[in-house]
């Protein structure tokens, strides 16, 4: 189950960049 966990965290912590990304960009 670590790999996979790693690899979920990995996805999401994708994720949450991308919209924190987009959320500054829309917010400016």
């Amino acid at each position: 189950p670590g790999q996979r966990a790693s690899f979920i965290a990995a996805v999401l912590g994708a994720i949450a960049v991308l919209a924190l990304y987009r959320w500054f960009s829309v917010r400016r």
